[in-house]
């Protein structure tokens, strides 16, 4: 069957501050990943403690027969909850669960309490996303898979104490027949929190009830808000058609709005496999708005080759990597503008479809993406004297010889670190390594 990106991200509307970042180890060369975990590579000069831009490549899992164990790049898949980071993934060692790991400081990681599943997950990292919940230190998790002839997206919530990852029992949000169209699945779903504490997924494909798509951007609200310990995990109201599309919608994203809102982003599909704009509207439950462009007219992306971040709850940056000729546009959106063009980025030849990240401290903004020799490198944008600001130039994140692929992380910065992770290896010797890299401009 052939797999169709459909992928959205979201971000907390207020962005973590004051989050005190423990110190890491100082370790010289490469750092294993514990228990479970792999070997993570040298990387750019090996560990980092102190005021280093750049804390390791390390080795936080391995993982068998997951091509995609990072997700696309508009996917969460690593989390700080509960003053550690939680890494969420696929094992095809483990077919009926989602694997849970755990670190109090990026370098010593071990396994937590996994996600028991109904079925089989079908060895595809980017059908999993988790979001957290800082209004209540949860993480929210959606995940879609195949089970006998239909095809489902479940949703389930988690809370934490110290290393410790309990999950509440999971949720069929929807299910579609594979007889309705079995070309289409429910393939890399989103889920999502607002700024009030409500829950939000998304997928790519619903059944109408008359066996097709009605629409190719569904959003769901559940019905209540999460408010602590007591959720009811519940999701009755029919999907929100955010807009079709003449071609399949590959990726998504969101960016959390105010309100009780969110801001969301979806590819404009115009041809296999890749999009020609990205567009967007502002959704509260029930009611989209009227849907606009983020980027001028012109230029295809890859579905892995754009993304989103909120700097604040009402300043939002894009940037895609535009196909043909290397060049990356960078757009603002705040309060009462649609976007318009940020400073231009310095030209860099970055690897077709291999993610991009955008990472905010509720300051600056970090890019990372994978070079075209399977380096990773970041740049980042300060906004001096106030908007547009400035990009400054690029520097080494991991530069040791292996295959990355599916480049990530999480876009709220921790500390002045955000967590960056990538597929690396050939099959069947995958591993998840990752790095965290400082959103402050390193000093010279």
């Amino acid at each position: 069957m052939l797999w169709r990106t459909h992928v959205w991200i979201a971000f907390a509307a207020a962005i973590t501050a004051g989050c005190a970042l423990p110190e890491a180890a100082k370790i010289d060369g490469a750092a294993t990943g514990g228990s479970g975990g792999s070997t993570g590579t040298g990387g750019a000069g090996g560990m980092g403690g102190g005021g280093s831009s750049v804390i390791g490549p390390v080795g936080l899992a391995s993982t068998s027969a997951v091509v995609a164990a990072t997700g696309m790049a508009q996917q969460t898949h690593i989390v700080f909850a509960d003053g550690r980071y939680r890494l969420f993934y696929l094992d095809g060692s483990y077919p009926q669960q989602v694997r849970v790991r755990t670190s109090p400081d990026f370098v010593g990681w071990s396994d937590a309490a996994p996600l028991q599943l109904p079925a089989d997950h079908g060895l595809e990292g980017r059908n999993l996303a988790v979001a957290h919940d800082p209004l209540n230190d949860h993480v929210h998790l959606t995940l879609s898979y195949s089970g006998g002839t239909n095809r489902s997206r479940l949703h389930a919530r988690a809370a934490f104490s110290d290393d410790v990852v309990s999950f509440e029992p999971p949720v069929v949000v929807h299910t579609v027949s594979a007889t309705a169209a079995p070309e289409l699945a429910i393939d890399a779903p989103l889920v999502g929190i607002t700024s009030d504490g409500r829950p939000f997924g998304t997928s790519g494909y619903h059944d109408d009830g008359a066996g097709a798509a009605a629409g190719s951007s569904f959003l769901w609200w559940a019905d209540d808000l999460d408010l602590g310990e007591l959720w009811q995990n519940a999701w009755t109201a029919p999907p929100v058609v955010l807009e079709a599309v003449p071609a399949f919608v590959h990726a998504r994203a969101a960016a959390g709005g105010a309100n009780g809102g969110a801001l969301v982003f979806w590819e404009q599909a115009v041809d296999e496999p890749y999009g020609g704009n990205v567009r967007y509207a502002l959704s509260t439950p029930g009611v989209p708005n009227a849907a606009l462009n983020a980027f001028a007219p012109g230029g295809l992306q890859h579905p892995n080759d754009w993304n989103v971040v909120a700097v604040t709850p009402t300043e939002i940056h894009i940037v895609r990597r535009v196909l043909g000729p290397a060049q990356l546009q960078h757009r603002i959106f705040t309060p009462g503008t649609s976007f318009t063009d940020g400073p231009s980025i310095a030209p860099i030849e970055l690897a077709e479809g291999g993610g991009l990240l955008l990472a905010s401290d509720g300051d600056g903004v970090l890019l990372v993406g994978i070079r075209d020799d399977d380096s990773v490198v970041a740049a980042r944008w300060s906004r001096d004297t106030g908007l547009p600001g400035s990009w400054g130039p690029w520097t080494d994140v991991a530069t040791t010889p292996a295959k990355r692929t599916f480049l990530g992380g999480n876009a709220v910065a921790v500390g002045g670190r955000a967590a960056v992770v990538w597929t690396e290896g050939d099959p069947p010797a995958l591993a998840i390594v990752g790095a965290l890299v400082s959103v402050a401009s390193p000093p010279p």
